[in-house]
């Protein structure tokens, strides 16, 4: 099955993997139906949804995206589906880690796609350039990963590398 299907993760599903699964829909169009987010963290999953996230979206992309995507927990079934699941810093890797240690080849660090350690949750800040920041971030990232065609876990770190070392990826 040579189908895309992202699964972004972070701790509540309120902004960072919200803002990605929101973004991911405008530049995977035809793959739609495909893409996923949830959280990780013991608050994850109630059906709550970001105001600050949405706000950024807006600013930022200049895109409305109504009530946004309603929050949800990982589940072993999300990991089955998922070709790669996008995480967005180390706490989100350790929780992935102890909840779903058997996918943990599918696991990638969303923020290594535009060179940072991680993608910052605004959910603590009372800042709106935080939430902003996040937008561009995600986007970044996404474009990225668009650029080198919407690899899976096992080609994507490859073509990362291949890339910083400056060299032309194998077509």
């Amino acid at each position: 099955d040579m189908s895309i299907r992202p699964l972004f993760i972070c701790h509540g599903n309120l902004n960072r993997s919200a803002a990605a699964h929101i973004l991911c829909k405008k530049i995977l169009p035809r793959e739609k139906g495909l893409i996923t987010s949830a959280g990780v963290g013991k608050d994850a999953g109630k059906g709550r949804t970001a105001k600050k996230t949405r706000d950024a979206i807006k600013r930022v992309m200049g895109l409305d995206v109504g009530t946004g995507v309603p929050s949800s927990k990982a589940t072993a079934q999300m990991m089955e589906r998922a070709s790669i699941v996008f995480y967005m810093d180390p706490a989100n890797l350790k929780h992935l880690m102890e909840q779903f240690p058997e996918h943990s080849k599918k696991f990638f660090n969303m923020a290594s796609l535009i060179g940072e350690p991680k993608i910052k949750d605004p959910g603590f800040s009372s800042n709106p350039d935080d939430a902003d920041t996040v937008v561009h971030q995600v986007k970044g990232a996404l474009l990225t990963w668009r650029n080198a065609g919407f690899l899976n876990y096992k080609e994507l770190p490859k073509w990362l590398s291949a890339r910083k070392k400056n060299l032309q990826y194998p077509s």
